[in-house]
């Protein structure tokens, strides 16, 4: 069962991967393939590191998959708080699979715990241009 789900991430990544490489003309896409690479090969840490300065800089697919991440506990400490936050802010920028993973993070969250990710998110939302 983990082998589909993590064969379908696989494929999803492939899939962004060659949409951001459509967009951007491979300026994001080199940095995010790297992710992608690292995470295929199992290097859940390295991957991290190449896509949370890509969350950073605003980028809704690193947002998804840093969420993603913070939640499983793949490459960092599971941190449901701020895997929501960052789902948020890739859900607001239209990344359905976002959305689709928010509530069950919800559901593992205090009230104070989602108010203050919203805070957060809303925070980040107005330092970004």
């Amino acid at each position: 069962m983990e082998e589909i789900q993590e064969e379908k991430m696989r494929v999803i990544f492939i899939s962004v991967l060659l949409f951001l490489m459509t967009v951007s003309g491979g300026v994001v896409a080199a940095s995010f393939e790297d992710g992608l690479t690292h995470f295929g090969n199992g290097d859940y840490s390295a991957a991290y590191k190449v896509w949370a300065p890509l969350a950073e800089a605003g980028d809704s697919s690193a947002q998804y998959y840093v969420g993603q991440m913070l939640y499983q506990g793949r490459g960092i400490t599971r941190n449901l708080k701020m895997a929501y936050v960052w789902l948020t802010l890739a859900s607001e920028a239209g990344m359905d699979m976002a959305s689709d993973l928010l509530p069950d993070v919800k559901e593992e969250l205090s009230e104070a715990q989602i108010s203050e990710a919203n805070m957060l998110a809303k925070d980040f939302s107005k330092k970004k241009p």
